[in-house]
This record gives C-alpha cells, structure tokens and sequence, in this order.
C-alpha cells in the first residue's frame, strides 16, 4: 500500500485538503498532519508535531504544503530509508517575499482575525475562487487562533533549511502555481539551484493549488510517486 503524509499550510487544521484527497487514489494510505489550533507554536515545535505522523513501518512519502514546506525538508533529512520521495507544494526554504517577513510585525498590532477576508482571499485564491473554496477557507482560516497564527509568522521570518534541502539524496519533486501571489516563481527556482536533482512541475493556479487545481495537482503526485514506487519494487 501506498502512503502519503500530508502537513498542511499555515492554518494547520490539515481541513483543506480535502478537494486533493477526492482525487488520490482510494487504495493509497492518506495521513493528514494537524496541528494544534490555538497554541502558539513555532516551527521547532510543530515539527515535533508532525514527526508523530510518519508511519512507524513500511514504506511512505511526505507533501509539504506551503508553510509546512521547511518541516517537511526537515523530516526528510532525518528520515531512513522508508521514506520514498518528498513532494514541496508552493512552498519556501527560507522566507520568500517582504510581504511575509514584515506581515508577523505588523500582524503582532492588527489580530489575523480582523483583516478583511477579502484580502486574504485574494491572496490565496486569486481569480480560482469559488463559493465552495471560500466558504472552506473561511471556516478553516476563522478558526485558528490569533497567536497560533502570530508564531507561525514569526516563524516564517526566521526559517531557513537550504543546507537541510541541499543534502537530501532522496527524490524531490516541487509544485509551483504560476499564479502564486505569496511564493513566487524565483524561490522555487533558488530551492532547484540548491538541489540540482529536484523536479518542477509548474501548474496554472493560485498559492492554494492543492484546492483549487485539485485534479492536475493530484496527476503530479500520482505521477511522481507511481514512478519511485515501481522502481522501489524492481529494486527488491
């Protein structure tokens, strides 16, 4: 059987990738990692978190979304050799636009609660939303705590795996939407100049990817993971 641990984006409640899972496939193993909603907790301790998730026997592949992208670059450095492949979805390998290292100081004044959803779907929708992904991401994004959120801002200034990234010997393969308005197309080309052998699969799409081009998202991950697994079985 086929395992994937998925670590969700920045509100942690693992809740939006749902429109993803409908499209694996129904004999995979889909582990979802969330974290806790109201505590403030950096990356170090979320990487704790998360770690509990990894399956204790057989063989299994990790998917950093987003926020979760370091975390998952970090499992995979310490992982054995259960762990097939990493796949990295719209994410960063140190903090990836000034919009985000000063968005922790100023959100430190204005509580995530209080901006204008608008906004908010507007980064992360762009022209793919629809009444179904909003109401989603507003229930999801209205219902993490406000210091949750704060440290895992702060957590995004400070971050930075490039040395964890540059030493992974396993299969990495990389998601970038082409409409992303937070992690733009030159970090994912900066993590390819840092692991030569790391793939790209470029996407038309907004940051969240996974949900609103759920389908040809899900076509990537069966494609890379269908590969590693069938030579993981011929190597036996």
């Amino acid at each position: 059987m086929t395992t994937i641990v998925l670590l969700p984006g920045m509100d942690g409640t693992g809740k939006l990738f749902a429109p993803f899972v409908e499209y694996l496939p129904k004999e995979w193993s889909v582990v979802v990692v969330r974290y806790p909603k109201n505590e403030p907790l950096g990356y170090e301790a979320l990487e704790k978190e998360a770690r509990k998730a990894i399956p204790t026997s057989g063989n299994y592949f990790l998917l950093g979304e987003s926020f979760s992208g370091p975390i998952a670059i970090t499992l995979a450095k310490s992982a054995d050799s259960r762990l097939l492949g990493l796949i990295l979805c719209c994410t960063f390998m140190r903090c990836p636009s000034k919009l985000l290292r000063h968005a922790g100081s100023v959100l430190s004044q204005y509580p995530v609660s209080k901006v204008p959803f608008v906004l908010i779907e507007t980064m992360l929708l762009g022209n793919y939303r629809s009444p179904a992904l909003s109401k989603l991401l507003r229930s999801v994004v209205r219902g993490v705590s406000d210091a949750a959120y704060k440290a895992r801002l702060r957590s995004i200034r400070k971050v930075e795996v490039s040395e964890e990234l540059g030493s992974l010997a396993l299969p990495v393969h990389y998601l970038r939407a082409l409409q992303d308005r937070l992690v733009e197309e030159r970090e994912s080309e900066a993590m390819r100049g840092t692991l030569k052998h790391m793939s790209v699969s470029a996407i038309e799409g907004p940051h969240c990817l996974l949900q609103a081009r759920s389908e040809q998202s899900a076509y990537e991950v069966m494609r890379f993971v269908a590969g590693l697994v069938a030579e993981n079985g011929s190597n036996k």
